[in-house]
């Protein structure tokens, strides 16, 4: 048996879900889980793994790096906001030539990476996170996602 406090604005929009849709907010707070908790049991092991190394040659900061830094600004750097709002942004993800892949948040620019889809996910997300933290949520547009085709010498 698990209990758990969550904000208000989570508790209203599970019961509204709850109640359209004939199922409980416990179903929905499993499923969640669940959907989930592979991508955060990937992270943890990536950020052992990585440990807090400065940028490599690519000049890609490391998330563990980011938050350790983040972390240890003096309290009155810190952004702080009246309140949290949840956010729907886009995630491009594509192979990484040395493995793994290559996450993109067109709406903010952040860049991250993962051995797997779901470790490039949770890294964007958190990355994303940081990266928010100091900037308004209105400040951020919503990306048009389309396609283009250009010419390009056969392999």
């Amino acid at each position: 048996m698990l209990a758990i406090r969550l904000p208000a604005e989570i508790e209203q929009r599970l019961e509204t879900l709850a109640r359209r849709t004939g199922r409980s907010k416990s179903y929905y707070v499993r499923a969640a889980i669940m959907e989930h908790l592979q991508g955060l049991e990937d992270r943890h092991i990536a950020e052992v793994q990585m440990g807090a190394a400065d940028a490599d040659r690519t000049g890609i900061l490391r998330l563990a790096e980011l938050k350790e830094r983040y972390e240890a600004l003096p309290s009155e750097q810190v952004p702080r906001g009246k309140e949290k709002i949840i956010m729907r942004l886009s995630a491009v993800l594509m192979p990484a030539q040395e493995g793994g892949f290559v996450a993109l948040n067109a709406e903010t620019g952040t860049t991250t990476q993962g051995d797997s889809i779901e470790e490039a996910l949770a890294n964007l997300r958190e990355a994303t996170e940081l990266y928010l933290e100091g900037v308004p949520a209105a400040a951020v547009g919503h990306a048009v996602l389309t396609t283009f085709n250009v010419a390009a010498r056969a392999a």
